[in-house]
């Protein structure tokens, strides 16, 4: 389980990190494979609920080293799954990871993924 952190304190998030295809709308030609992001919430405090599924094309950043655990995911804006009640202005999700070692694990598959 991941941590909300700013907007998002106070819920609970489990990742779940597929691979994909996705074909750009008005755009000829093979559909281009990518990360597919799934957000679940399991906690929320009695807040909205977002629950994104599939989400292509998220990015990461880690703001402060001096904080290990912690890192926002930003999403592609203008997606209509978006939860924005609980994103920064910038669409950005911040999180902290139970441990430094799960934050990199899974930064370094959504890497891995988007460069596929």
């Amino acid at each position: 389980r991941i941590s909300g952190r700013g907007k998002a304190t106070g819920r609970m998030f489990r990742l779940v990190l597929e691979m994909g295809y996705v074909r750009t709308q008005g755009t000829p030609g093979p559909a281009r494979e990518t990360s597919l992001l799934s957000v679940l919430e399991v906690f929320s405090g009695g807040k909205e609920a977002p629950w994104i599924e599939r989400m292509p094309d998220v990015g990461a950043r880690v703001h402060d080293a001096s904080h290990p655990r912690n890192f926002d995911l930003i999403f592609p804006k203008g997606n209509p799954g978006t939860p924005t009640a609980a994103l920064t202005n910038d669409y950005g999700l911040e999180l902290e990871a139970p441990g430094r070692m799960t934050r990199e694990t899974f930064l370094l598959g959504l890497g891995i993924a988007n460069c596929s």
